[in-house]
């Protein structure tokens, strides 16, 4: 593949000049092809310049895409040498602010510098907008302080989605209907840009459609970009009009147990009022029969996803501690003519790529078309609905807008079902709670009964149906209104997910007591924090799990050796030089054994640099077409002080050799405890864990590869897993906890931090 950068028209003295360029590879044939091709010319050094490098996506949504099965990319840097010579840094400070690597920033391009420009003369103070690009740091490189560069991946905004993208089924471009204000859209389209163009942090989260209590604060993204074949993954379809939802737009949901579906407003008013419509057509009055529906007010529908103040919180994102080669930070320095408002330039003026352009504002515009019969709406400027919802069934309040109709009622209320042609399966559900798409708080009112109307026969007045009689309702969420057949198994699971995560151990053995015939299928699902032994041979520390156990005995990967000493029946396993199947506990081969022992000096001197102390442990065993293995890591806070903390990592792998490359499966658990206590802020406590799996394809020369292989994978997930931590659940966390502790509201808070910005900002300049 070519090279790909963002394309702009910034004339040359507005750029930030970058000597690199990204290419893409196809994967790892094609690598293991350019080493057997390049052969020759490693002698003279002259391959670092084609070295094809592997990106683990840091974005894993939600959907699928048609292709591939993730994002990661191979790629190669040119000139690579160059690259490869400068020194990897894990931040850098630019204008006083300080950025991290896995961290997420604005970018400056031709739109933002003339808005600068504008302003340059002191009529008012530069302000982020949503002309800025996005994009997420991967890599921090720099020769000194004044040739600072980052590898990134760019963000889209919906509007750039370039001619051509493939979205499901359909060739789109630019933003759809469902994509909401502050929405982003996550890509593998890298580029290295020099760090003078970045303008700020921005916060980034991920929204995941089916989490109802997910919060919004920031920008967000759902939907993900493959950059290889232009391609957009999945999202969540909803409605009868089998569509998106737009975050922004409200979702109605329906309580009854045997539709639990979400459903747009629009599409449910364009019914109700289609049926007016054909009703009353364009002349005859409505006159109510009986008493009239009692008139309510509308509930006030809770505030969209996308907040209006983008951006307004600052990110922390995790710093990215490498290997030894890895400096704290560096400082860029700005040369003697420039000011900092200068500094904030855009990258660059590189050639747009065939397969990534990007789609302007008038180019996303499509051509007219002729609408089908289905989507008009005769009843426009005639008849408008409204949702009323408070203590009886929902009800819809219909205005009748035609002036030329004399006589009847102007507003009136209809039930909210459809006639028997539209019905669904055995019954329609028309009572519904009035909720924004992922907002958590009181949906609307509470609903007291169902209304049921038959295939046939329908009756003109239904008889309610109580929610208190149906086993199958859970209040807390209507997308999970219905209660399937209740497995043991499941039913453990979901009981320790809801209980402290701190005390899992306690509470897997009282589960066990309760129901033993779950021991093995518990032991062997549940994760349990880590906890230490010293080898006895050679006095250093190694965690125990169930990949060392034999019986109530442990393997020391120092010695060897069992502790307590198995019996005389001897260890498990296999021979020297065998390579046949081993089960857990067992004594793995001696070639195993040898890549056993320098895959733990490995992590031992990953664990000294990256976590500053802690234990850990790497275990091997055999499997028939293979080897497989676990990465062991713990990290305590010192005992004392006010407050404590324990991190625990379990990397489960297997690895499938197949000639000269190996299939890996990693399987990533985190476990976390934090806890502080203080006399003024009070107590807090954090504890959770999170499992995520990856699979890749490597090349492999020898069996130092597969250390190799591991330790990228390893590190790569354990980077993405806390930087999720820290600006997923640690920004919840801060945000919940701040709301409750804030006097005044959040639109007065957020107007508060906006004006100390532009105040520190005015004091700068």
């Amino acid at each position: 593949m070519s090279n790909r950068k963002r394309s702009r028209s910034v004339g040359e003295e507005n750029r930030a000049e970058c000597p690199f360029t990204i290419t893409y590879a196809t994967g790892p044939a094609a690598t293991q092809a350019d080493r057997q091709k390049n052969k020759k010319r490693k002698r003279d050094g002259q391959d670092d310049d084609k070295r094809v490098q592997i990106q683990i996506s840091p974005f894993s949504p939600t959907g699928n895409f048609k292709t591939h099965e993730n994002m990661d990319l191979y790629y190669t840097v040119e000139p690579g040498k160059r690259w490869q010579d400068m020194t990897r840094y894990n931040s850098f400070v630019l204008n006083s602010v300080k950025y991290y690597s896995e961290g997420f920033v604005n970018v400056a391009n031709e739109v933002t510098i003339e808005q600068q420009k504008a302003q340059g003369d002191g009529k008012g103070i530069y302000k982020k907008s949503n002309n800025d690009w996005v994009a997420r740091i991967l890599e921090i490189r720099a020769s000194d302080e004044h040739h600072v560069y980052a590898r990134v991946y760019w963000m889209y905004w919906p509007d750039e989605l370039p001619y051509g993208t493939l979205d499901g089924k359909k060739t789109v471009q630019g933003r759809q209907p469902y994509h909401g204000n502050n929405e982003l859209i996550a890509s593998n389209h890298m580029d290295i840009i020099n760090v003078v163009s970045v303008t700020g942090p921005v916060t980034v989260n991920q929204w995941i459609e089916s989490d109802d209590e997910e919060i919004q604060d920031a920008l967000y993204w759902r939907q993900a970009y493959d950059c290889r074949n232009m391609q957009l993954s999945s999202v969540e379809l909803m409605c009868k009009c089998q569509t998106p939802a737009n975050p922004d737009k409200t979702l109605i949901g329906c309580t009854s147990p045997s539709c639990g579906k979400w459903m747009h407003h629009e599409c449910m008013a364009h019914e109700i009022l289609m049926q007016v419509y054909e009703r009353l057509g364009t002349d005859r009055p409505h006159r109510t029969e009986g008493s009239a529906v009692k008139e309510e007010k509308p509930e006030e529908a809770t505030r969209p996803l996308s907040p209006t103040d983008a951006g307004e919180k600052e990110t922390q994102p995790t710093i990215d501690v490498r290997s030894g080669e890895t400096s704290d930070n560096v400082h860029v320095k700005k040369t003697a003519r420039e000011t900092p408002r200068e500094t904030e330039t855009p990258t660059p003026g590189p050639t747009p790529s065939r397969s990534i352009t990007t789609a302007s504002a008038k180019g996303s515009a499509k051509k007219g078309r002729k609408k089908k019969a289905a989507d008009s709406k005769p009843y426009l400027g005639l008849f408008e609905a409204t949702l009323k919802m408070q203590d009886g069934p929902t009800a819809w309040e219909i205005r009748d807008l035609r002036e030329n109709v004399t006589g009847g009622d102007k507003t009136w209320t209809e039930k909210a079902h459809s006639t028997p042609s539209l019905l669904r399966g055995a019954m329609w559900c028309p009572d519904m709670l009035l909720m924004s798409c992922g907002q958590h708080g009181t949906p609307g009112a509470a609903v007291n009964s169902i209304w049921l109307i038959g295939m046939v026969n329908v009756p003109k007045q239904p008889q309610p149906f109580n929610l208190a009689q149906s086993l199958n309702y859970r209040g807390q969420s209507p997308r999970k209104s219905m209660i399937m057949a209740v497995d043991p198994f499941d039913s453990a699971l979901d009981l320790l997910r809801r209980l402290n995560p701190k005390q899992t151990t306690d509470h897997l053995n009282a589960i066990i007591s309760i129901a033993p015939d779950l021991t093995e299928d518990l032991l062997s699902s549940v994760d349990q924090p880590l906890t230490a032994r010293r080898c006895k041979q050679t006095g250093r520390d190694y965690l125990l799990c169930d990949y060392n156990r034999d019986g109530d005995s442990y393997r020391s990967p120092w010695s060897n050796q069992f502790d307590p000493p198995l019996d005389e029946a001897g260890s498990g396993g296999v021979g020297a030089g065998g390579n046949e199947g081993a089960g857990e506990g067992a004594i793995p081969s001696e070639r195993v054994r040898k890549m056993e022992v320098k895959a733990n000096e490995a992590f031992d001197v990953y664990r000294d640099l990256y976590y500053e102390g802690g234990v850990s442990s790497v275990y091997f065993w055999n499997l028939d077409d293979g080897f497989a293995g676990v990465v062991l890591l713990k990290k305590s806070s010192p005992q004392g002080g006010n407050s404590e903390g324990v991190w625990d990592s379990i990397h489960v792998f297997e690895a499938i050799e197949r000639g000269r490359s190996t299939h890996y499966k990693l399987t990533s658990t985190v476990i976390l405890t934090l806890s502080t206590a203080g006399g003024n802020l009070g107590e807090m406590d954090l504890s959770g864990n999170m499992t995520r799996q990856v699979e890749q394809d490597l090349p492999v020369d020898n069996d130092d590869s597969h250390i190799a292989n591991v330790g990228r994978l390893v590190e790569d997930m354990e980077l993405k897993m806390r930087n999720l931590l820290q600006e997923v659940y640690f920004g919840k966390a801060k945000d919940v906890v701040g709301d409750l502790r804030s006097i005044g509201s959040l639109s007065e808070g957020a107007r508060d931090r906006e004006a100390q910005r532009e105040l520190i900002g005015s004091m700068r300049r």
